[in-house]
C-alpha cells in the first residue's frame, strides 16, 4: 500500500492518512497500534489521535481485550458504470428533490439486484428515510424498485417473495408477483401499494440505455406516507418523466 506524503501539494494530510488507515484495516483486519506504525511508518501518537478520532466519527473501534483496532466502516471504489449511471440521472434527480420535495434515490441494476448508488435529500424539511448508499434490493420484497428487475431485467422470481400490508411482512403468490409486473411494465412507473414499517414509500421508474437495456432505477422515497395517497399521481407523474430524461441522455 501506498501512502500519502506530508508534502505541501498535499493540503489535507490528516485527511489523507485517515482514509489510509481505513483501507489498511479493511485490508488486513484487526491490528494493534504496533503493527500499524510499522506497517506505515507513523508515530503512534499521531496514529493514535487519527484512529481516535475516525472512532469518534464511527469509522474505527478498539477491541479492549487485544487492543487491536479495526474498521468499521469500509471504502469501496465507484465503478465507471455506476458513475456513468449517477451523471445521467443528475439533471432528474435535482429537479424531483427541488419538485417533490422527498427524498430521491438512484439504483443500478447489478447482478440481478439493486444496488443504491447515489441519493439526494430535500432542501428543507425532516429526512425519515433511512436507506443508504451502497443498499441493497434483492427482488425478495414485492416493491416499486425491486419490481423493475424481472420486470425489465430478466431476474428470476426468488423462492419467497413478500409485500408490506397493513404494515406486516406478508408472503405473495405467482399470481400477485405477474399482477405486479404487468402493471409496472404498462404503465411505465411504479409506486408501493402499502407503506413499509418506517412509513416510506417509494415511487419508482427504469432508467434504460440506448438499447433499452435496464440500467438501474431512479426512485422517490415519501415519509411518512399512507397508503393511496392523495398525491400519488403527481408524484408518479414527476419520477417517470424525470427516469424518461435520464434514459434519453448518453
Amino acid at each position: 500500500m501506498d501512502y500519502p506524503s506530508t508534502s505541501r501539494a498535499n493540503e489535507a494530510p490528516a485527511l489523507a492518512r485517515g482514509l489510509s488507515l481505513l483501507r489498511l484495516l479493511s485490508r488486513d483486519g484487526a491490528l494493534t497500534l504496533d503493527r500499524i506504525a510499522r506497517a506505515t511508518g507513523w508515530p503512534k501518537p499521531s496514529l493514535l489521535r487519527l484512529l481516535r478520532t475516525l472512532a469518534h466519527e464511527g469509522a474505527t473501534a478498539r477491541d479492549a481485550a487485544t487492543g487491536r483496532w479495526r474498521a468499521t466502516m469500509r471504502l469501496a471504489t465507484v465503478e465507471s458504470d455506476d458513475l456513468r449511471l449517477v451523471d445521467r440521472c443528475a439533471p432528474g434527480v435535482a429537479r424531483l428533490s427541488r419538485e417533490a420535495g422527498h427524498v430521491v434515490e438512484v439504483y443500478a441494476w447489478e447482478d440481478g439486484r439493486m444496488v443504491m448508488i447515489d441519493r439526494a435529500d430535500p432542501p428543507h424539511g425532516e429526512v425519515l428515510v433511512r436507506m443508504r448508499l451502497g443498499g441493497i434490493r434483492d427482488g425478495t420484497e414485492l416493491d416499486a424498485v425491486s419490481v423493475w428487475g424481472p420486470a425489465l431485467g430478466d431476474a428470476p422470481r426468488p423462492r419467497r417473495t413478500w409485500e408490506w400490508t397493513a404494515g406486516a411482512k406478508t408472503v405473495i403468490g405467482r399470481g400477485r408477483w405477474d399482477e405486479a409486473l404487468a402493471a409496472a411494465r404498462s404503465a411505465g412507473v411504479a409506486c408501493d401499494c402499502e407503506p413499509n414499517s418506517n412509513l416510506v414509500r417509494r415511487f419508482a421508474a427504469p432508467v434504460t440505455g440506448d438499447g433499452g437495456q435496464l440500467l438501474g432505477v431512479l426512485a422517490l422515497a415519501c415519509a411518512p406516507m399512507t397508503a393511496a395517497n392523495s398525491q400519488d399521481e403527481r408524484l408518479l407523474g414527476l419520477v417517470l418523466s424525470a427516469a424518461r430524461l435520464a434514459s434519453t441522455r448518453s
